[in-house]
């Protein structure tokens, strides 16, 4: 899947637009409750410019695991980064991991 999932990136930054997009669906397909399938979904979308697409699959990595510091950091989701979702969602992500880090103790 990962090999998937880095395909359908590489064809985003290339331009490719239906070959990543519908790499990305087999990324998702093979990986329906998958953080890493949804994350680089999310990566091809907020590279074809689909912010709405990006943070639904954004959300939905996050949901299952994903990191949120690797979401904060990647350039690949920096046109996200000024949207008001965008930051509320990685706010939330973040105090909940937070949270969960509190009650671990």
């Amino acid at each position: 899947m990962d090999e998937l999932g880095n395909l359908a990136v590489c064809r985003a930054k290339l331009g490719e637009r239906n070959a990543a997009l519908a790499s990305a669906r087999q990324v998702l397909e093979a990986g329906p409750a998958s953080a890493d399938a949804h994350y680089m979904a999310a990566v091809v979308h907020a590279l074809l410019d689909d912010a709405p697409r990006s943070l639904e699959l954004l959300e939905r990595a996050l949901e299952l695991g994903a990191s949120v510091s690797e979401a904060t950091a990647d350039d690949d989701l920096a046109v996200l980064r000024d949207l008001p979702r965008y930051r509320a969602l990685i706010e939330r992500f973040e105090t909940n991991h937070r949270k969960e880090d509190g009650n671990a103790t």
